[in-house]
């Protein structure tokens, strides 16, 4: 809120300047492009036909403003609680700890791995010479 009251207090140039290089910034992402086309080359039209004063009364009325985390819908405070225990049980659980608990757990599924490969290549060919018993027998039959 601070920056946006300094830049409406430092007129339509400065104005004119950020809203010029979001445009550049636009023109390099195919999809942002249409952003510029729809909303902020008009944009960068009106900015120059208003009044220095209105933009000095708008920024007056920003500054004044009191916005706390409740008033915004993004539940920040329970963010912030949770961000802040995980926090805590990193101090209290060193890192090396974990480090060594989550490479075993990962050791002991590489381990796993191949024996279930193995173990599914032979259903596998188990199952393939099981078709090919059919067939054969299908053949007879017929």
């Amino acid at each position: 809120m601070e920056d946006l009251v300094q830049y409406l207090r430092a007129g339509k140039l400065t104005l004119l300047k950020v809203f010029l290089k979001i445009k550049s910034i636009f023109e390099r992402s195919e999809p942002r492009y249409l952003l510029n086309t729809l909303y902020i080359d008009d944009f960068c039209l009106y900015l120059q036909t208003v009044d220095q004063k209105k933009y000095e009364e708008l920024a007056n009325q920003i500054a004044a403003l009191k916005i706390e985390k409740k008033d915004i819908s993004l539940d920040l405070e329970e963010l912030e609680k949770e961000a802040l225990e995980i926090i805590e049980d990193e101090k209290n659980n060193p890192r090396g700890e974990e480090d060594e608990e989550e490479e075993e757990v990962i050791q002991e599924k590489k381990e796993e791995a191949p024996q279930e490969k193995k173990k599914g290549l032979i259903e596998v060919v188990g199952e393939t010479r099981n078709e090919e018993e059919s067939e054969g027998e299908l053949e007879k039959l017929e």
